[in-house]
């Protein structure tokens, strides 16, 4: 649209074996197909540094931020790059416009990222390394945010007593 370019059609939801899809009027250029990926890389971005660095009470936000800004671009890449080696795509488009080494590069690059990037969320972020406890006092439930280290400890000393016991 930046471009010039008139969109003719707009899908959103996946449909007709596609994870939906934009049809526009206008001569085929670098900028409007590769525009999709650098987005994924944006995204990503973005939902990395917020997973890492804020520290969730509730997980189902968490999990959904993730699906959302890392899980999807991760699928998204990585199906059309798989697609795009088999049939013409967006990324087979890529490959006859500009040098297959740099979109082979940019893709392989940018999968591995998000990859290695999800793996860190779900073993490093400050949500990851807390447990939530719960604990009635005087019949209200008391929420309380504990480091899995704490976690640990205490667990060794349970083990400790129960060992001495036995």
């Amino acid at each position: 649209m930046l471009e010039g370019y008139r969109v003719t059609e707009f899908v959103f939801w996946p449909t007709e074996g596609y994870w939906g899809y934009v049809n526009w009027d206008g001569p085929i250029s670098v900028a409007n197909i590769g525009a999709p990926y650098v987005c994924d890389l944006l995204t990503f971005g973005i939902f990395f540094s917020v997973c890492m660095l804020v520290l969730f009470k509730r997980r189902w936000g968490w999990i959904n931020l993730i699906a959302l800004g890392i899980i999807s671009p991760l699928v998204n890449s990585y199906h059309n790059y798989r697609g795009g080696l088999q049939g013409p795509n967006d990324v087979g488009k890529l490959l006859k416009l500009i040098p297959d080494e740099i979109v082979h590069w940019y893709f392989w690059l940018t999968i591995s990222l998000y990859a290695l990037g999800l793996v860190i969320v779900f073993s490093l972020s400050r949500t990851a390394r807390t447990q939530i406890q719960v604990r009635r006092t005087n019949n209200k439930k008391r929420i309380t945010l504990l480091p899995l280290e704490s976690l640990r400890n205490r667990d060794k000393k349970c083990n400790k007593y129960w060992s001495n016991k036995q």
